[in-house]
């Protein structure tokens, strides 16, 4: 691929050129994260918070922290990463190449990524989000090669690292994709939602996540500098490919956004027991289409903790059951029967599930607005 400036960049950007297109983009590229306070709502993916980062053509433009005093720094811009604000993913091939070091000089990098990712979708503000660049592989860093690899991948309910059966290569040749490769990890299935939101899988089988280029040559103009990418799943123990996307989400896509949290009374300000709430989303044929623990951040008063929401689940037009249920970490089995609601979702509705538990043995459910900027959630 041609590596082009950042300011070639942002002209693709604004003409559409890089929604699910790879692009290679050179410049100098800082980033450090300072101790903040944890914000008090929902936070998406690439809702970024208390990070320092430059990203510009120019050196100096990318310094953003200087020394400050015997051992301190001061840094000019908080959230700032130019036009294009560039996010290294969980499933970024050598995003450990340009972590934050002690050094303040931005490193000169070359990063393959895209805009318009299917997450700008879990954002409170999707046309914000939608002009971050996700960078898919660093493939140049400080004046040499990076080869594509597989980032470690973690299962945090345990805090264990995923141990696949198949390498990187392995897992791309059964896709058929190994000549375009651009990056590749392995996940649980069910937290494949978390890296492309329009795929729901539930289970905690092993599931490689590959994006790679396809040969668009034909339908593009030769002097075209960006390329058309796709998202394969392959399953890890059986090496069937499940599913192949193209990265794009295109024109008319409307999901119906599903957030979900749920309530409990504290036990003097604390957690009231070991007992988390986990839930689970099943389709009108009874499919299962999701299934974890509500974990997307615990607030609340001296008498009511709320958790969640989550980030929301992208779902097709269609009935829903929700069920809420309370277990530990290492027995999450849904009870019969659990706390559940019956939903109907058309394309573009965005609501927000809640189950209250009163106490173990209670629940009440019910719908509420989505969360938005102005309501603070």
């Amino acid at each position: 691929m041609p590596v082009v400036g950042i300011a070639d960049a942002v002209v693709l950007l604004e003409a559409g050129r890089l929604d699910g297109r790879a692009v290679a983009v050179g410049g100098y590229y800082f980033q450090t994260y300072p101790s903040c306070p944890a914000p008090d709502r929902h936070l998406a993916p690439l809702e970024g918070w208390c990070r320092i980062v430059g990203f510009a053509d120019d050196v100096e433009a990318a310094r953003l922290c200087r020394p400050y005093g015997d051992n301190g720094l001061q840094c000019s811009a908080l959230g700032n990463g130019g036009p294009l604000d560039p996010f290294m993913m969980a499933e970024t091939s050598g995003g450990d190449e340009v972590l934050p070091s002690a050094e303040l000089d931005p490193t000169p990098v070359v990063f393959i990524g895209h805009a318009s990712d299917p997450r700008s979708w879990q954002c409170l503000d999707v046309d914000v989000c939608s002009s971050k660049l996700l960078v898919d592989r660093v493939a140049w860093s400080d004046g040499r090669e990076v080869a594509i690899s597989a980032p470690e991948s973690w299962d945090y309910e345990s805090f264990s690292a995923l141990t696949p059966r198949m390498t990187l290569d392995v897992a791309a040749a059964a896709a058929g994709v190994s000549d375009g490769l651009l990056t590749g990890a392995v996940f649980r299935a069910r937290d494949i939602s978390s890296i492309d939101p329009r795929l729901n899988l539930v289970g905690d089988d092993l599931i490689w996540v590959l994006r790679s280029l396809v040969d668009d040559s034909s339908t593009q103009a030769p002097a075209d500098q960006s390329r058309a990418a796709i998202v394969s799943l392959v399953d890890d123990s059986t090496e069937r490919v499940l599913a192949i996307r193209d990265l794009a989400v295109g024109d008319g896509f409307r999901p119906a956004r599903l957030w979900v949290q749920s309530t409990r009374p504290t036990r003097d300000g604390n957690e009231p027991d070991e007992n988390h709430p986990f839930f689970r989303v099943t389709s009108e044929d009874g499919h299962a289409v999701h299934e974890s623990r509500v974990s997307g951040g615990l607030r609340g008063t001296a008498r009511l903790l709320t958790y969640g929401p989550d980030p929301p689940l992208l779902l097709a037009a269609g009935t829903y059951t929700v069920s809420w249920w309370l277990a530990s970490d290492g027995d999450s089995t849904p009870p019969t029967p659990a706390c559940s609601m019956e939903y109907t979702m058309a394309a573009g509705d965005d609501v927000t599930a809640e189950a209250a538990f009163p106490s173990v043995n209670e629940c009440t459910t019910s719908t509420l607005a989505a969360p938005t900027p102005g309501n603070g959630r």
